[in-house]
């Protein structure tokens, strides 16, 4: 359903942006002034190309930079799963009485930024507090706990995990507030709009012609302006990054949750 709505809020975008350019031709080209471009047209010829070359540059590295970022924070958001696992991993070794208790926050933690981080991006632009206070008692534990001889290597690893961990985090939150800046929301819009308007400057003998082509150049114009800021907030909006990558490992640590809980019921003579 949500990309459902994308399209049609970019058909409606690009739509409207070509009826409008196609309606400013037909009404401009009610008052006879053909003779007078013709008349400039070695001018507004070689105006022309640079003005829209000047636009279309710029607007081609704005819609580089949002895509490019949006990849940037879905990378970074598995990349958060993918140190989470190996932080599990790592934890494997330890004694029992750190070990459930360090895995036990780390499904709390995963289960908290699919819950309640995702909502409070998408929303505020912000990490949730109560994932910050979970990840804040992962590094507790760590704080806590003294490793013998057989479990510093896997600890030492494992606080290694943990600050890349940190790093991705932040990274994380930095996606999430990140947005095109004012000026150039400005610049786009009214560069887009002064660049296809130039076009009633070229001198064209046909009117339907040039209504097709001004609206052609409208409607892509208003879709490139309609893709940058569609990815100027990567976790919120139609296109955005989904957290399946934490469903995925929530899952994954439940299952093994349970079957600690299982081994363990079986060791004792637990029904």
């Amino acid at each position: 359903m949500e990309g459902e709505a994308t399209i049609l809020n970019g058909v409606a975008v690009v739509g409207t942006a070509m009826l409008l350019a196609a309606l400013t031709v037909w009404f401009a080209r009610r008052y006879e002034y053909q003779e007078l471009l013709a008349a400039n047209k070695d001018f507004v010829a070689g105006a022309y190309p640079i003005i829209g070359l000047i636009y279309g540059v710029f607007l081609a590295f704005t819609v580089v930079i949002a895509w490019q970022k949006f990849n940037d924070a879905e990378t970074s958001a598995t990349e958060e799963t993918t140190h989470l696992s190996q932080l599990w991993r790592d934890s494997e070794p330890l004694r029992e009485s750190y070990r459930a208790p360090l895995q036990d926050q780390l499904l709390d933690y995963v289960q908290l930024v699919r819950s309640d981080d995702w909502p409070s991006m998408a929303r505020t632009g912000m990490l949730s507090d109560s994932a910050t206070v979970a990840y804040e008692r992962i590094w507790q534990l760590f704080y806590e706990f003294e490793p013998d001889e057989l479990e510093e290597r896997f600890f030492n690893a494992a606080i290694t995990e943990l600050n890349s961990l940190g790093r991705v985090r932040r990274l994380r939150g930095l996606y999430a507030s990140a947005e095109v800046q004012p000026l150039v929301k400005v610049f786009l819009v009214g560069g887009g709009v002064m660049t296809v308007a130039f076009s009633l400057l070229v001198a064209c003998g046909s009117r339907r012609l040039q209504m097709l082509v001004t609206s052609l150049m409208a409607g892509l114009t208003a879709f490139s302006i309609f893709l940058v800021l569609s990815l100027q907030r990567p976790f919120s909006g139609d296109l955005s990054v989904t957290p399946l990558a934490f469903d995925t490992l929530e899952r994954s640590f439940d299952e093994r949750i349970q079957r600690r809980t299982r081994t363990h019921r079986a060791q004792n003579g637990d029904d």
